[in-house]
């Protein structure tokens, strides 16, 4: 689009140039001095206003970047730190319950692009390893996939808590079940 409209401007500039020249406008110098004037500071102009607009824009960016984007970032590593420290060991078991846990907080961070970029398909995230052919066919008719993700990790981490020990229930410690 900005090729487009960089494309229109030289064609309406070249367009009255010719007219100008067609029509045989003579320019004085003076003339010439003037409008060499007007713009230099219309360019001015255009350069303050341009800062703004940047400054404003970096600032916009920078919010989604560090407050958005990052506060969830910063959830995913907290949590599969605190996951890690809970279940440390090298077994079958705890091994399943780290790489769900990294997987699904993975997923919600693409889920969110994809959310941005109004995608609706997920064989990429399938084939990539994030989401499961299930897991895929559940989030499709929902609106706000990233946040039912996390939905998902509440309900596990209360099995882990809470749930029937011959289903991998109740494996978390005592004092984070209080």
């Amino acid at each position: 689009q900005l090729l487009r409209d960089v494309l229109m401007t030289v064609a309406i500039s070249m367009g009255f140039t010719c007219c100008l020249l067609l029509c045989k406008v003579s320019i004085t110098d003076a003339e010439a001095q003037k409008l060499s004037g007007l713009v230099t500071d219309f360019r001015t102009l255009c350069s303050f206003l341009l800062g703004f607009f940047m400054s404003t824009s970096i600032q916009r960016w920078w919010a989604i970047r560090s407050e958005g984007i990052g506060a969830l970032w910063g959830c995913v590593d907290d949590l599969t730190l605190i996951v890690g420290s809970y279940f440390p060991l090298e077994t079958a078991s705890d091994r399943e319950v780290r790489e769900q846990v990294l997987r699904w907080s993975l997923l919600s961070h693409e889920l969110v692009y994809k959310q941005v970029r109004a995608e609706e398909h997920f064989d990429d995230l399938v084939t990539g390893g994030l989401l499961s052919e299930h897991e895929r066919d559940l989030l499709q008719p929902l609106t706000s996939k990233p946040q039912v993700v996390w939905a998902w990790m509440c309900s596990y981490f209360a099995h882990l808590a809470y749930g029937d020990q011959q289903h991998g229930g109740s494996r978390l410690p005592y004092p984070v079940t209080v």
